[in-house]
């Protein structure tokens, strides 16, 4: 396993060995210098005695015999050992050993230099005193003529000792710049890596989103120069970043805003993207009591989540083309119409397809309902034109010269006339209602008046039909804000509309309760009820739930009656009984407050 070398480290690990490999070597070239001059002092001061010793010796040159102890005399005053040699080699006198002993020193090359005029240095081992000396020989001149050889020589072990000395101080010294050296680079070290783990701990600090974190520059050197320009670039991204968050963010508000479903598929017929609206129209419509909690689309294959073959068809066919493709489809069992849009992304064939979904449910509805209210219409008046049409033929064939046939018919006619009246009549009051053109003059007023006053007006009604039409207690109810006359219209609506499915012996009940901030008056029947897929429609103009009872009214009734409602802040519903056969039908009315306006808008 691999480890990583700190930067610290790395200075020690380069510098130190350069300062020991640069100190050592200079201390070995010091140590030789200072052993050459040791060397040269040593030999100059052995020239001089060695002159002294053969002026001395060329006064004593005949007696032969007193040479061996004048090189024994002056030894220990030159503090060196001495050594008097003939022309020819012979020794005639030594300090340190017995001449008779020892070798001819013809051959020795200090001996042999003098002899030829040059100087008589040397540095070599004594195998007579088997040591090693440096060696100074001058000429004994006697009457103009060299008689011999004068040699002093001392031991090279003074010098080596110094030498020895020298060589501690400098490993001392080496050792010491190596510390030094340590010392210097750990410092240098701290001074670089300092600023440098600021910056790492800066930018870990942003990796984790801190984006406000910045570094500390100290200094104008390259590192301090180096944090002010971090520094910069944060700002910027820090700037770039807030651009791009919200971006993103009116980007993902457009999308959750869309009325249009977005998604985005990718090679593998997964979904990477989807709005809200995308979820919506993808989930199954289905009864409220079969509803399942709604799982997130995203990360789910296509397939799966709108439970349909034909948009990955599409998804599949726009990414193999490279271009964009359209279809309709039905799903949900055809309760709703989409149009998906399939386009590749940057019209690279087999990349990602953004697939666009555009609910036409209610475009389909709405044209539905204008073919539909055509048609109503176009039947509303057919059907009395026709009557018309037919008296008039009949009155025109003769019938008018019988008087009482002439009167039977134009009383019909004048039936058709008012039906055709009414039937224009509301009509051009639901348009008003419904462009808000129908003013209302609100007041307090007691729910119990409301209710008497509309069983009153069509008890006698209830009681050619033989039903039983009751008012349920409502005494202690509190006021609500009305137009007296319009919630007049709407039970008058609603009671007609009971009376007219409800059979012979039948009952319906007209009653109000407290719900929150509002009065709901209901009005219940014990008729036929209302087929479940009829309920969503029956507030729609000219729908007739029951075609077998849609003899009589124009099918415009409980439509006035829901813009009605509406217009007073309420909501009028239906819902067939739980308890028995019949139908309920409930509106609501706000409430008066405390200073006479309408609850939850003072």
């Amino acid at each position: 396993m691999s480890r990583t070398i700190g930067l610290r480290s790395r200075l020690l690990l380069t510098t130190v060995p350069l300062v020991l490999v640069a100190t050592t070597l200079l201390a070995l070239y010091l140590i030789q210098i200072a052993r050459e001059l040791y060397v040269t002092g040593a030999e100059t001061q052995l020239l001089g005695q060695s002159r002294l010793v053969a002026g001395t010796a060329a006064g004593s040159w005949e007696d032969r015999a007193a040479l061996d102890d004048l090189a024994k005399e002056l030894s220990p005053l030159a503090g060196n050992r001495i050594t008097i040699i003939a022309r020819d080699g012979t020794v005639l006198g030594d300090s340190a050993v017995d001449p008779a002993t020892m070798d001819n020193h013809a051959d020795r090359p200090e001996v042999r230099a003098v002899l030829t005029d040059q100087r008589g240095l040397s540095v070599r081992y004594s195998t007579s005193v088997g040591r090693e000396f440096i060696y100074a020989a001058v000429p004994i001149v006697r009457d103009a003529t060299v008689v011999g050889v004068a040699r002093v020589a001392q031991p090279l072990d003074r010098v080596n000792a110094q030498i020895a000395r020298l060589r501690l101080v400098a490993l001392i010294g080496v050792a010491f710049s190596g510390v030094l050296a340590a010392a210097l680079a750990g410092l240098l070290s701290r001074y670089i890596i300092q600023p440098i783990n600021n910056l790492t701990a800066v930018t870990s600090g942003m990796a984790a989103g801190d984006l406000d974190r910045r570094a500390d520059p100290r200094g104008t050197d390259e590192i301090g120069r180096l944090g002010l320009t971090f520094n910069r670039m944060a700002d910027e991204l820090r700037e770039t970043i807030g651009i791009i968050s919200d971006e993103r963010a009116k980007l993902a508000a457009i999308l959750e805003t869309m009325g249009d479903g977005l998604l985005m598929i990718d090679h593998d017929g997964e979904i990477v993207l989807a709005n809200s609206a995308a979820e919506r129209l993808m989930t199954p419509v289905i009864r409220p009591q079969r509803a399942r909690p709604r799982r997130e689309a995203r990360g789910r294959a296509l397939i799966e989540v709108a439970h349909d073959h034909e948009l990955p068809r599409l998804v599949r066919e726009a990414r193999q083309r490279g271009q964009v493709s359209s279809m309709l489809l039905e799903l949900s069992g055809g309760r709703r119409t989409i149009r998906a849009v399939a386009a590749p992304v940057r019209g690279v064939a087999g990349g990602p397809v953004l697939l666009v979904l555009q609910d036409l449910t209610e475009v389909r509805r709405l044209e539905t309902a204008r073919r539909d209210f055509v048609a109503n219409i176009s039947h509303e008046l057919r059907t009395p034109l026709a009557s018309l049409k037919a008296l008039v033929e009949t009155l025109d064939g003769g019938a008018i010269e019988d008087d009482e046939a002439a009167r039977h018919f134009l009383s019909l006619m004048n039936g058709e006339v008012d039906h055709l009246t009414q039937l224009v009549r509301e009509l051009l009051e639901l348009s008003r209602i419904e462009s808000g053109q129908v003013p209302l003059d609100r007041a307090p007023i007691a729910p119990c008046d409301l209710i008497e006053l509309a069983v009153a007006r069509l008890a006698t009604q209830a009681e050619r039909a033989n039903l039983d039409l009751t008012v349920e207690d409502c005494d202690n109810l509190p006021p609500v804000l009305a137009d007296r006359e319009r919630v007049s219209q709407i039970f008058l609506n609603l009671l007609h509309n009971a009376i007219k499915f409800t059979p012979a012996g039948g009952r319906i009940a007209v009653g109000a309760e407290c719900q929150g901030g509002a009065v709901a008056f209901h009005v219940c029947d014990s008729g036929t009820g209302v087929d479940p897929d009829d309920l969503p429609r029956i507030f729609e103009r000219f729908y007739k739930a029951d075609k077998a009872r849609s003899g009589g009214g124009t099918g415009l009734g409980l439509a006035i009656a829901k813009h009605l409602v509406g217009a007073h802040g309420g909501i009028l519903s239906a819902q067939n009984n739980t308890d028995g056969p019949g139908a309920t039908f409930t509106f609501t009315l706000p409430l008066v407050t405390e200073g006479g306006g309408e609850q939850g808008k003072e």
